[in-house]
């Protein structure tokens, strides 16, 4: 009787361990389907978004470097993506220019398109990580802890394979950065609810 005790909680642990390994693998399902054909179009792009985001980053890029600006003279996205498009592409530049001190490198810069295209993917990678967390928080089944994980990993998986957020994701764009932001405030209004404050 003793070890049939065991094996069900060692069974029960084991079940429980499979959780992070199969919630990874979406993760990476995910991530690969954003990331290939991120440079397709090179090096024009075919959103007409796209470009817009692209110029407005680079006009904020160049503003700041003449007068130390830092307005975006445009609302229509929002500054919050513009400024993260040009740091990033400004870190990218910079974490190259060091890169070029170790290693020769066929390019001198990072294109700024490129980066908005890696950051969409990235954001939209982690819209799904953030969808599973939210399922499993919003599915709590007392007698059963097995089938909040299942609803997590089902919605993670639909929406990792989904065409949309994965067409979404190859273009630098707002929107996939907007939908991961909108999830992270959903994760933390139902955390807010939860403790009732």
């Amino acid at each position: 009787m003793a070890i049939r005790v065991h094996l069900r909680r060692l069974l029960k642990s084991m079940r429980a361990a499979r959780f992070p390994v199969l919630a990874g693998g979406v993760l990476l399902l995910a991530l690969f389907l954003r990331v290939v054909g991120l440079t397709w179009g090179f090096p024009h792009s075919f959103n007409v978004d796209e470009s817009h985001v692209i110029y407005l980053a680079s006009q904020l890029t160049q503003r700041f470097a003449q007068t130390g600006s830092l307005d975006p003279q445009a609302s229509s996205y929002g500054a919050l993506p513009l400024y993260l498009l040009a740091l990033s592409t400004a870190l990218a530049d910079q974490a190259l220019a060091w890169l070029k001190t170790l290693i020769a490198t066929p390019f001198d810069s990072a294109p700024m398109l490129y980066i908005g295209r890696l950051l969409a993917a990235l954001s939209s990678t982690a819209t799904v990580g953030l969808t599973m967390a939210l399922a499993g928080r919003l599915y709590p089944h007392p007698a059963n802890e097995a089938a909040g994980r299942r609803v997590a990993l089902g919605s993670g998986l639909l929406l990792a394979i989904c065409l949309l957020p994965v067409r979404e994701a190859h273009f630098g764009t707002v929107d996939s950065l907007l939908v991961a932001l909108m999830m992270w405030t959903l994760l933390l209004g139902e955390r807010l609810a939860r403790r009732g404050a």
